[in-house]
């Protein structure tokens, strides 16, 4: 492959070494699925049909007072008669006093807001060719953004197109398209976000800083529902269900084709939280799940609806595993990641032993996270490398590059899925508030 790939990197300048900043997830958009022309929420009022003025607040009062007694009325001279109160409601209701709905029906302003209007919104604007991709930042002062960038290929640029202020740290993410479901009221681009909470919010992507998340999953709900922080999350192929993991040692599984509540409830299936779940790509109503601690590795079939499940042992004991995933070229096989940097395969039909192990990061750091796209695996850790394997060649390493220096750590990467099978797109984050993506050539 190539030595030297296109490489975008951003680091917050803001961040420095008293303050800790880190991106703790990463979700590509697919394309097709975004608005290119996304809704943005004015700070303005919104205004009335017509423009306001007090004659249309006190109309009732006027048409009542035309009626009143003379005792209050004055005679001018020949002037028709009128009360005192008729008098200063007119004062009151000349056209200098009127209110404008916009400064294009105000005569006295010459500059039209019009034209900043048309700015911002052009500022929003996608490209047919742009790829969008997400992050949640974590701040040590506890500020939380989600933050939606943009990736340029022709222009090979990468730049933030705009935030939205969670209230939580986020933990976790999943892109989601609700409109898949026949919900023609909801956007077909949308993420779910798990934090130290014991729900889920889901937002619109196609608005412009919104105020409130377009869902959330089991808030201020008692009995079947999760009672720790949500610390992963996995939808389903289809976008029918949405698994998620918790600090309570529970999984769950939430309905978006029709109500949004829980449909399937497991406690206590490990002894420490569960860090990752996952759908498998075919075999739509299997879930792999790991914790934190425990020396097993379970797989579910929730249509069973019991705790019945099929175990594997690890193969590092009291070693935590730092994710999982299913192989998309092999629909028995499934990989994750350890702490002490190595990567292992498993196969479905062999829970007696792991089929192959190796060491993934320099000096035995946590491998934190993997993506698969075709038969290329990307591996980052937390010694600052990103690396690539070749699944077909008994992962053999095809490329390594230290993204992050200065003893940096990576914790999340994403292939993107917009791409020709050829052309791979990596997308990464870490500490120091560092996102940044690798233009992988065809060579790869």
């Amino acid at each position: 492959m190539t030595k030297d790939p296109m490489e975008q990197i951003y680091k917050d300048e803001e961040d420095n070494d008293n303050k800790t900043c880190l991106i703790s997830s990463i979700s590509w958009i697919p394309k097709g699925c975004f608005k290119l022309n996304p809704t943005i929420i004015s700070d303005k009022a919104p205004p009335s049909e017509n423009y306001m003025s007090d004659d249309d607040d006190n109309t009732e009062q006027s048409n009542n007072t035309t009626n009143t007694t003379t005792n209050n009325k004055s005679s001018l001279g020949g002037f028709e008669e009128i009360s005192i109160e008729e008098l200063l409601l007119k004062s009151m209701t000349s056209q200098s006093n009127r209110y404008y709905k916009s400064n294009d029906e105000d005569p006295y302003l010459n500059k039209k807001d019009s034209d900043d209007d048309e700015e911002e919104e052009e500022d929003f604007k996608y490209k047919e060719n742009d790829l969008p991709f997400l992050t949640i930042q974590n701040e040590e002062d506890g500020l939380t953004t989600l933050n939606i960038w943009v990736y340029e290929p022709n222009e090979e640029n990468l730049f933030l197109h705009h935030d939205i202020l969670l209230s939580n740290y986020g933990l976790c993410s999943e892109w989601l398209n609700l409109n898949n479901n026949n919900q023609s009221n909801f956007s077909n681009n949308c993420i779910a976000i798990g934090s130290f909470e014991p729900y889920i919010e889901i937002w619109d992507l196609d608005i412009i800083d919104p105020i409130n998340p377009l869902l959330v999953l089991g808030k201020n709900k008692k009995g079947n529902y999760h009672e720790g922080p949500i610390l992963c999350l996995s939808k389903r192929k289809d976008s029918i269900y949405l698994a998620s993991g918790s600090e309570d040692k529970s999984i769950q599984l939430w309905d978006l084709n029709n109500n949004y509540n829980s449909i399937f409830r497991l406690k206590n299936i490990y002894t420490t939280p569960i860090n990752n779940i996952q759908f498998h790509n075919e075999e739509l109503n299997i879930v792999l799940t790991t914790s934190l601690n425990d020396n097993l590795i379970k797989i579910f079939d929730y249509r069973n609806n019991n705790n019945q499940s099929i175990e594997f042992k690890k193969n590092f004991t009291n070693i935590e595993i730092e994710s999982s995933i299913w192989n998309n070229n092999n629909p028995y096989q499934f990989i994750t990641t350890q702490e002490n940097g190595n990567i292992t395969i498993y196969d479905m039909r062999n829970n007696n032993q792991h089929l192959f192990t190796y060491l993934a990061t320099n000096n035995n750091k946590s491998c934190t996270d993997i993506s698969i796209k075709n038969n290329i695996l990307a591996s980052v850790g937390c010694d600052g490398y990103l690396k690539c394997w070749d699944l077909n060649d008994n992962y053999k390493l095809l490329f390594e590059k230290q993204v992050v220096g200065n003893n940096g750590k990576l914790f999340t990467c994403d292939f993107c899925p917009n791409l020709n099978d050829n052309d791979f797109i990596v997308s990464y984050g870490g500490d120091h508030g560092v996102v940044g993506t690798l233009y992988l050539n065809k060579e790869l």
